[in-house]
């Protein structure tokens, strides 16, 4: 009875190591781990470590199922007892059947659970070594816990202006203050927007447009100014919502862009020829600053003291003029520049902004002359 129980523990504990290195090497093929830094990783072991663990383990169970077998095999029900019935008269008993030595166990038997032991606990032990080791590495998915951070959402629109004419919006320009918006379109007409209820109150219309390509305000907001493709400038009172002053440009050249000095004595406006003109706004008196080599003035802009005007030419060169003069003070060039498409100067004049049709925009300290780095 005692080597049966023995024999029972033996297939209960061969039992629980196999399917202990079983499971381990099935639902371990996937392992979490986490690290201090809050970061968590999924871990992919190889499989022939788990079908190592799974082969010791049965190893196991066969061993210890093999010396139970053998040994109830070699004792049989009658091995370890004595007939004690009593013998007729006159014959003497027979001897008594010695019991047969305990077997040993078998040395195949013992290679088979040491083998079994050694790949099932040696597979798991080395599956949990790859996890570290960068010897042969399992396959690793960071899943990395999100850090507080601050979102900045993409801006959405805030209103939508729509003119009602499937035309394209070529200006823009706010009023002083921010209550009103001028934009002009293609077809030459210019809307006024309160920007309040998001609603047209006015719309302003040449008959001889070729469409708007510029439009500005005066720094105390009651005149605006519309540059026309048809070489026009258009001097529009905003009380009355009526031209008031219609400016030429001599060679009828397409206007590209106005602007008004800070004191709105003077306007200034560039063409595509090339000319830059100035007009003194209450006597009309016009001049003319030509650059031989310009390709057309895209932008015109005054410093804030009024003392220079920037034009931004398609020759890639941005010309600083004395307003007092009528003279080029500096000439600010850019060796890769393919076009200047639009210049403005600081609040304090100090710096000139210019944009450049490769995509890059200047900084120039104005007293230096030199473009400003970093």
């Amino acid at each position: 009875m005692l080597e049966h129980r023995r024999a029972g523990w033996y297939v209960l504990a061969g039992f629980l190591v196999a399917a202990g290195t079983t499971w381990l090497a099935t639902y371990g093929d996937s392992v979490l781990s986490a690290n201090p830094t809050g970061s968590l990783q999924f871990w992919v072991w190889e499989s022939w470590l788990s079908v190592l663990a799974i082969v010791g383990g049965f190893l196991v169970v066969f061993a210890v199922m093999y010396d139970w077998h053998a040994r109830l095999r070699s004792s049989g029900k009658a091995s370890g007892t004595t007939d004690t019935r009593p013998s007729p008269p006159g014959v003497s008993p027979p001897p008594a059947r010695k019991s047969p030595p305990a077997r040993k166990v078998s040395r195949r038997v013992v290679a088979l659970s040491g083998a079994g032991i050694v790949l099932g606990v040696g597979g798991g032990i080395a599956a949990s070594i790859t996890l570290t080791q960068s010897g042969n590495p399992p396959h690793k998915v960071a899943l990395n816990r999100p850090q507080p951070r601050i979102t900045i959402a993409p801006p959405q629109p805030v209103g939508v202006l729509n003119q009602g004419f499937p035309v394209g919006i070529t200006a823009v320009a706010f009023k002083p203050g921010g209550d009103t918006l001028a934009t002009g379109d293609g077809e030459g007409f210019t809307y006024l927007w309160h920007l309040a209820n998001r609603r047209r109150i006015a719309t302003l219309r040449d008959p001889s447009s070729s469409g708007m390509a510029s439009v500005a305000f005066s720094n105390n907001g009651a005149i605006l100014a519309t540059g026309d493709g048809n070489g026009s400038i258009y001097l529009w009172d905003l009380t009355t919502r009526r031209t008031t002053t219609t400016l030429t440009d001599p060679f009828r050249a397409p206007i590209s862009s106005v602007a008004f000095s800070n004191n709105d004595t003077m306007l200034a406006a560039g063409d595509n020829n090339g000319y830059t003109y100035l007009w003194v706004l209450a006597t009309q008196r016009e001049t003319a600053l030509p650059d031989p080599s310009s390709s057309g003035v895209a932008s015109v802009a005054f410093s804030n003291n009024g003392a220079i005007l920037a034009t931004g030419d398609g020759n890639g060169r941005t010309y600083l003029w004395d307003l007092a003069t009528h003279q080029v003070v500096a000439t600010l060039t850019d060796a890769s520049s393919s076009g200047v498409s639009s210049v403005a100067f600081s609040p304090d004049g100090a710096t000139l902004a210019v944009g450049h049709g490769i995509a890059n925009t200047y900084l120039w300290h104005i007293a230096s002359r030199a473009p400003s780095h970093g």
